[in-house]
């Protein structure tokens, strides 16, 4: 069985992004935590299980991917500090 799935995910001609997905539906390395130890974990079981050929490669448009992952939100980085307007 596969642990994972790498999406290349097709926008329009010019446009792809990369998606990892677990098997359970999941974003693989796309979540916060609260140690770095356990995002490195997950990078070696990412790592083992490609060296063992459980990671398929699969090319699909945006809205078939959309259609089969409705709650996926790809991460948009750090949230800016919100600033208060300088008061006169």
């Amino acid at each position: 069985m596969k642990k994972y799935t790498y999406y290349i995910v097709t926008r329009s001609r010019d446009h792809h992004y990369p998606v990892l997905m677990a098997n359970n539906g999941k974003a693989a390395l796309n979540e916060p935590c609260r140690r770095a130890g356990n995002i490195e974990q997950s990078l070696l079981r990412f790592a083992d299980a490609i060296l063992f050929g459980e990671v398929t490669v699969e090319r699909i448009d945006e809205k078939e991917f959309k259609e089969k992952f409705p709650r996926y939100t790809p991460n948009k980085g750090g949230r800016k500090k919100q600033t208060k307007p300088p008061t006169k």
